[in-house]
């Protein structure tokens, strides 16, 4: 019989166009092949999403308004202190004022706030959750209960500040010179009946606060302005005992300091008489000085004279300027110290008008808003782990180099597959009756491969070698079963030969334990006749492996299996040669040249790719076409029908 005519190029070389377009359908193959991935993705996410939402509790709002009156009748030393400056000493806005630690600190004490009243971030929410198991390694024996409780308060004030959400609304009043400030107060808390008086009590403390703090920075005005006024009058007392005072006293030696809101013009020294009838006489001496000089040479003593009255009436002015200026200042030291004490005894009396002009009240309780809540997060969560379940398969899909499916094994070379066999349990056979083969499990796919040969009537035996890439790919079973199956037509004869001298498992199944077989025949001449023996089905023979201890030995053997295959052609309608991976042996490439069909058996979701096209390149070197592959040991995760082979 004519062996095929194969392409050796078409064999080996991938299908360029093949392997870089990817179907819908096989993005759907992927999909069910690794369902419980996608499925557990699915369904994981959504629900770490939904125990997510549901240890980091809802938060509840409530809103308190208050109102700090600028109303500056009657009060004209606090509208002076508010125009100029609009900050306290603490540099801290109003609406800051009510999220600072003292206010804060304040609420946590009265209101004994637990970790669990406060609203907090998501991250440190789920942190404290799974970092409990480690908090009494962290936790500090030696620290006193009291510093325990400082320390605590401490904190929950700091995660009260960053639930307050505060801002100062201006209304703006044309009649008085300083807008009126509406502070809104919105805090965040996962209970409902403790956020309202958190609210209310951050509201109270912010007042207290505010008082204190205004009170602090008018008491320290007034402290300073004492200070300066003090010094100031111990200069001019020293100044008058000794009735010389230094030109430049006023600028180096009485001010030390420049005290905010003072004004210099506020008096005009020139308006004092003696100031006033000794800067006459200043003028009255520079004419004369001018008058003089054009009368009398330089040096002479009427010039000198008068040069001498002009400097004495210059310095005089000078120190009867100075006087004045610091008994002006002095003045002006008094006026604002008498308004920085009135200013601090009306905070100190509370009598700036701050009230709470809403008081927050409790929220309602929504079910919507929960179910709501959960029903995003889960639809959420659903979506992201379809997304990430099907990236997961995709990428594993392109990772994985395992032939699992025909199309696997199709697109990495032209070599068809003739079908599959699912995973048999081998406990469950009872190779003591082979004329029950094929199984029912296989027999579909082991009558297509008998249907695709065509053993019967060709006038002389076909020559059918089964191989692998390598070992326990079920080869063995499989050739069994195709035998068997062509045995079962009683017009058929059907030889058997065991060529796997790496495990010669053949025989053994058959019960055939004699040492005489294929390597007899081979290496020392052994009658073809007397390595064949019966089985238990009449038409159906048998040739072992021998004695393979002396298969080392063996040397070239091409000539003599030729001649034992063309001895046996003509008795038989079918040859089946079982024999070892194309990777394992060199055995399975001396057998297929020799044979008419060679059929590969692969091992599914176990061969890889590389060694796949690596055993077809061998068996492209020696000339032999692969006429089909059987998956082998293949799962079927979902119903067939949906794989389309």
């Amino acid at each position: 019989m004519e062996k095929n005519q194969i392409d050796l190029t078409r064999l080996v070389a991938t299908s360029v166009d093949s392997s870089s377009r990817i179907s819908f359908r096989e993005i759907l193959a992927k999909l069910f092949f690794r369902f419980k991935i996608f499925l557990l993705c699915t369904l994981t996410v959504p629900l770490i999403a939904l125990y997510l939402v549901h240890l980091v509790p809802y938060n509840y709002k409530s809103t308190a308004k208050l109102l700090i009156r600028y109303d500056t009748k009657g009060l004209p030393y606090f509208a002076e202190l508010a125009t100029s400056k609009r900050q306290i000493i603490s540099g801290q806005s109003d609406a800051e004022i009510i999220r600072s630690l003292p206010v804060t600190m304040s609420v946590v004490k009265e209101l004994s706030l637990k970790d669990s009243d406060i609203a907090k971030p998501a991250y440190k929410i789920l942190f404290s959750h799974f970092a409990k198991p480690f908090y009494r390694f962290l936790k500090n024996d030696n620290s006193s209960n009291s510093q325990d409780e400082k320390t605590r308060i401490e904190h929950l004030a700091k995660e009260l500040k960053e639930s307050i959400d505060s801002k100062v609304v201006q209304k703006w009043r044309p009649e008085i010179e300083i807008s009126d400030e509406v502070i809104e107060v919105e805090v965040k808390s996962p209970d409902r009946n403790k956020v309202r008086q958190i609210a209310n009590k951050l509201c109270d403390g912010f007042i207290n606060e505010y008082y204190r703090l205004c009170e602090a920075e008018a008491e320290q005005a007034y402290n300073y302005l004492t200070r300066q006024m003090l010094k100031l009058e111990e200069e001019l007392r020293k100044a008058q005992v000794r009735d010389d005072i230094s030109v430049d006293a006023a600028g180096k030696g009485l001010i030390t300091e420049n005290p905010p809101g003072l004004d210099w013009s506020d008096r005009n020294i020139n308006t004092n008489p003696v100031v006033d009838t000794t800067a006459k006489q200043v003028t009255t001496l520079e004419l004369e000085l001018e008058r003089v000089k054009h009368i009398y040479k330089p040096g002479s003593p009427e010039l000198v004279r008068v040069e001498k009255e002009l400097q004495e009436a210059r310095q005089r002015l000078k120190r009867h300027k100075s006087l004045e200026s610091a008994s002006a200042l002095l003045n002006i030291f008094k006026d604002k110290r008498h308004k920085a004490y009135m200013t601090m005894q009306i905070f100190k009396n509370r009598l700036i008008p701050i009230s709470v002009v809403e008081r927050a009240v409790t929220p309602r309780k929504s079910r919507l808003v929960f179910i709501v809540r959960y029903v995003l997060v889960g639809v959420i969560g659903l979506v992201l782990g379809s997304v990430i379940g099907f990236s997961l398969v995709m990428f594993l899909s392109a990772m994985d180099h395992r032939l699992c499916r025909p199309w696997d094994v199709e697109k990495e070379a032209s070599c068809p597959v003739i079908g599959s066999i699912p995973i048999i349990r081998r406990n469950e056979v009872d190779l003591a009756n082979i004329d029950q083969l094929p199984l029912e499990e296989a027999s579909p796919t082991v009558m297509q491969t008998l249907g695709r040969l065509d053993l019967v009537n060709k006038g002389k035996g076909q020559l059918v070698v089964v191989t692998g890439v390598s070992r326990y790919e079920g080869k063995t079973f499989l050739t069994l079963q195709l035998a068997c199956a062509l045995a079962d037509d009683k017009r058929t004869k059907v030889l058997l030969i065991d060529g796997n001298f790496q495990n010669p498992s053949l025989g053994t199944l058959l019960g055939h334990r004699t040492d005489r077989g294929l390597v007899d025949a081979l290496k020392q001449n052994v009658p073809v006749k007397d390595v064949i023996f019966p089985t238990s089905i009449k038409n159906l023979e048998i040739i072992p492996a021998g004695y393979t201890k002396e298969r080392q030995s063996l040397g070239f053997y091409k000539k003599s299996l030729k001649e034992l295959i063309m001895s046996v052609r003509d008795e038989y309608d079918g040859i089946f040669l079982d024999t070892a991976g194309v990777l394992t042996s060199t055995d399975p490439a001396l057998f297929a040249s020799e044979a008419d069909q060679l059929i590969m058996v692969l091992r599914s979701e176990t061969t890889r790719r590389e060694p796949y096209v690596k055993a077809l390149d061998v068996l492209a070197q020696v000339g032999v076409a692969c006429f089909g592959v059987i998956l082998n040991f293949r799962r079927y995760r979902i119903p067939k029908i949906f794989y389309g082979d």
